[in-house]
């Protein structure tokens, strides 16, 4: 058994995994944990890749990567993991925090995703078997993009039957990646590299999910910092548009029974920041969105790197001809 290579493993992924989930609630680099994990996660990876390279029977089979279609396969895999995990992460925060929506309507709005990917997964399947998985893979791609690009133009005024229409393309899209990237990435693998190959693709995926979370995490907190700045230049006591705003609202909680025009006027205030600040996180979650469909994109430049051989087709007989 390779026990360096299966505590160096163990060591980088369990000590990465914690990085990515508590670095945005400490402060990333600021916090000393994170600091010192993070440099106990890039030894052992060191370890790790040195010692997968150089021993003659490997815990994990690295080499393969050697192969152009896998590499380009598992990159691929973590591309759908990033914009996959990433979108499932936006989606119930957004519903949840902006649109009020309880945890039973969260999950309605994305059990029908799931309901689509289920029917066409049988379908993806046999249309594998006669079509090039490239033009399967694009077609995913384009489908997974559209979804996210949908989720970076959400309002709050849009509505359940839009909002989860628009992760049904999500769904559509999933049978389609998933069939043509594991196909592309290990059809062409040995027999005997196949299982580390399997391994190594999931790994892929599954690490390009958490780091995805972990960056839309980060990218909200300080987008939706950004917006709010951006909106307070304008939105200032020297705008006649806010103080307008803001007598409006002192006289309807005037009018609400709020005694006191300073306490009128103080809830005014507040009303306002609590309208700016829902805003900015629209923006912000929209920005993620766009960033996740940006994500998706990139997965077009793969398809090139791929090379397929086509199966040749039977002759035609005579009869068949006539």
């Amino acid at each position: 058994v390779d026990f360096v290579g299966l505590a160096s493993v163990a060591i980088w992924l369990g000590t990465l995994q914690v990085v990515l989930q508590e670095g945005e609630r400490d402060g990333w680099f600021e916090s000393g944990l994170i600091v010192s994990l993070a440099v106990i996660s890039a030894l052992a990876f060191a370890v790790f890749i040195y010692t997968e390279l150089t021993i003659d029977r490997p815990l994990i089979n690295i080499r393969i990567f050697k192969d152009r279609d896998f590499a380009a396969g598992s990159l691929g895999g973590a591309l759908v993991g990033a914009t996959l995990f990433g979108s499932v992460f936006i989606v119930p925060l957004f519903a949840g925090t902006l649109l009020g929506y309880t945890a039973l309507q969260i999950g309605l709005v994305l059990l029908p995703t799931s309901l689509v990917s289920l029917a066409l997964f049988p379908v993806a399947g046999r249309i594998s078997a006669w079509l090039d998985p490239r033009i399967m893979l694009a077609a995913g791609v384009v489908l997974m993009s559209a979804s996210m690009l949908g989720n970076g133009f959400l309002t709050m005024q849009d509505s359940f039957t839009q909002l989860m229409t628009i992760q049904l393309l999500r769904g559509a899209a999933l049978p389609f990646l998933f069939t043509s990237l594991g196909q592309l990435a290990l059809t062409k693998l040995a027999p005997e590299q196949k299982a580390d190959g399997s391994s190594l693709y999931n790994l892929t995926r599954t690490l390009g999910g958490s780091i995805g979370i972990a960056i839309i995490g980060t990218l909200i907190v300080n987008r939706e910092r950004f917006h709010f700045e951006r909106f307070g230049e304008s939105v200032t006591q020297f705008a006649f548009a806010t103080r307008e705003r803001l007598a409006g609202l002192t006289a309807r909680f005037n009018a609400g029974g709020v005694t006191g025009v300073h306490d009128a006027a103080h809830q005014a205030n507040a009303a306002l920041a609590g309208v700016l600040t829902q805003q900015a996180f629209v923006c912000a979650f929209d920005d993620a969105s766009l960033g996740l469909a940006i994500a998706g994109i990139l997965m077009l430049f793969l398809i090139p790197l791929f090379n397929v051989t086509r199966r040749p087709s039977a002759p035609m007989t005579p009869a068949a001809d006539h």
